[in-house]
């Protein structure tokens, strides 16, 4: 595994996350640490939403307090809340679990696919952004 992990967790705190998620094997753990707001920790059927600093915790809290709402009442797929965390002993940060989705990163195909493929995407995308915008929203809190 390349020393992504070091990035969201000292020694410590990865021993920590180790033994609360029993992960045997560090190189099960896949690291993103790509995003602008979080680092994300594949393992199993379990996704581990990590903000990268205090500025984004109230934005991840409002992502999770979304997928507590709506997972089961969103016509599009989205990833079940499994918990969300408040342990010093792994992350400084209040951090979210949540169902892993089946699929792969766009990243990953973007530079393969053909135009009429991509055309699509863009089409499918539009459509769950209408289908956000129709949501309710007083039903939840956004604010911290």
């Amino acid at each position: 595994m390349s020393n992504a992990i070091n990035a969201i967790f000292n020694q410590s705190e990865l021993e920590h996350f180790c033994k609360r998620y029993n992960v045997q094997n560090i190189d099960d753990l896949k690291v993103n640490t790509d995003g602008y707001h979080k680092h994300i920790v594949f393992f199993k059927d379990y996704v581990f939403l990590f903000p990268r600093n205090p500025k984004y915790e109230a934005s991840l809290k409002k992502e999770l307090s979304i997928y507590k709402e709506f997972t089961n009442s969103m016509p599009i797929a989205l990833p079940h809340l499994i918990e969300s965390v408040k342990d010093e002993n792994i992350s400084y940060y209040n951090y979210g679990v949540v169902s892993k989705l089946s699929g792969v990163a766009f990243s990953s195909v973007i530079d393969n696919l053909s135009y009429d493929q991509l055309i699509q995407f863009w089409n499918n995308l539009i459509d769950i952004m209408v289908k956000w915008h129709r949501i309710n929203s007083s039903k939840f809190i956004l604010v911290p």
